[in-house]
């Protein structure tokens, strides 16, 4: 029957290796087979290289789209006016420059407003190719 001595828990030997045992490994490895020691070592270059690629870009972009939304500030509504009823036979009953006039005038919480006419149109840009543009009709206020 086994005794039991004072300690509960014995911890096993510890292995441990040390560098020049390290540094003598990975030149006996580079010695036996140069070209597979060499395309591990690009490939681990390159590896880490990518990683710290995606990582760097992905901050980047985020912080360029943070940048965005905060140069658009946080008091701007943009507002889009649709009139009419669903009906066909209707006429439109599009937002007019005195709405926005009155708008500037009757509500004192607005700093700035400025209509807004888009016309989409194709135009040509030469050698016989096409290109779709925006023009976008705006008042000074815009800005």
């Amino acid at each position: 029957m086994p005794t039991l001595t004072s300690s509960r828990f014995v911890t096993p030997p510890r292995f441990t290796i040390g560098l020049a045992e390290t540094l003598n490994f990975a030149y006996d490895a580079f010695s036996s087979n140069k070209m597979q020691f060499s395309l591990t070592a690009l490939a681990m270059a390159v590896g880490t290289a990518s990683v710290i690629l995606v990582a760097t870009i992905g901050l980047t972009g985020k912080q360029y789209i943070l940048r965005q939304l905060q140069s658009i500030g946080t008091n701007m509504i943009y507002a889009d006016y649709q009139g009419g009823s669903q009906r066909i036979d209707s006429t439109p009953d599009p937002m007019t420059v005195e709405d926005v006039r009155a708008i500037r005038e009757q509500v004192s919480s607005v700093v700035a407003a400025s209509p807004t006419v888009a016309l989409n149109d194709r135009i040509s840009v030469g050698g016989g190719r096409q290109s779709d543009i925006l023009i976008l009709g705006v008042d000074p206020e815009y800005m």
